[in-house]
């Protein structure tokens, strides 16, 4: 289960500020993903992390040269 699914959008949005203060990581602006969304890139080395600044949720994972993108859907209110 990834992080959006067990943790509050305020409890990730503050880890992702412990994460953009560890020395190593670069907080490199804004980042447009695969589906057009913009959010808040940390580099760290090779790998990226892409994660919506308005409620800490992530977007997209580089890791060199391999770019994935993250989807997020609420339960069905109806059946197939």
């Amino acid at each position: 289960m990834s992080l959006a699914g067990i943790a509050s959008p305020a409890l990730r949005e503050a880890l992702y500020d412990v994460a953009a203060n560890i020395p190593s990581v670069a907080v490199n602006g804004a980042y447009t993903d695969s589906l057009g969304r913009t959010g808040t890139a940390l580099n760290l080395g090779v790998e990226t992390l892409v994660i919506n600044p308005a409620n800490g949720q992530l977007l997209a994972w580089i890791d060199a040269d391999v770019a994935y993108t993250y989807t997020f859907q609420g339960p069905a209110t109806s059946e197939p």
